[in-house]
């Protein structure tokens, strides 16, 4: 019971994390494409 409690915090902020990750490539993706 206690791991998944804190097991589960930890899962969400990393599900996050690595959304935010992809926006920022791609937002950095299409800044290229507008700068060339």
């Amino acid at each position: 019971m206690y791991k998944k409690s804190v097991f589960l915090p930890e899962n969400m902020l990393y599900c996050i994390s690595t959304v935010q990750m992809k926006t920022v490539k791609t937002g950095n993706k299409r800044k290229q494409r507008e700068g060339m």
